[in-house]
C-alpha cells in the first residue's frame, strides 16, 4: 500500500479527524497535533485492508502505543467501542467508494 497515494491521504485525514474528535487520553488541548499519529497509521492500514474495526482491536493498538507491551489489553471502554464504531463507519464508507479509488484497486 502505497502511502502517497491521494486515497490514503485522504482516508488518513478521515481517521486523523475521528480519533483526534474522540481524544482517548484527552490530552490534544496540551500535547502537539500528531499525538495520535502512531494509532492513525495503523488504523488506516487496517482499514484500507478490510480488518474489521472492533472495540478489541482499538483496544489492542492503543495499548500497543499507550500501555505496555507485555500486558494484555484492557476490556473495551465505551469510549473505545465508540471509536471502533466511528471507524468502522469510516470503513463502510472507505469499502463503498468506486473501484479505482480504494487503496486495494
Amino acid at each position: 500500500m502505497d502511502a502517497r497515494t491521494q486515497e490514503y491521504r485522504r482516508l488518513r485525514r478521515e481517521v486523523t479527524a475521528c480519533v483526534n474528535a474522540h481524544d482517548l487520553l484527552g490530552v490534544l488541548d496540551d500535547a502537539p497535533p500528531d499525538e495520535y499519529d502512531p494509532e492513525i497509521e495503523d488504523f488506516t492500514r487496517l482499514i484500507a485492508k478490510g480488518e474489521p474495526v472492533t472495540p478489541e482491536l482499538v483496544a489492542a493498538v492503543c495499548q500497543k502505543w499507550f500501555g505496555d507491551s507485555k500486558e494484555a489489553p484492557e476490556p473495551p471502554t465505551p469510549r473505545i467501542t465508540a471509536l471502533a464504531n466511528d471507524l468502522t463507519t469510516i470503513q463502510r464508507e472507505y469499502a463503498s467508494r468506486p473501484p479505482g479509488t480504494r487503496l486495494t484497486d
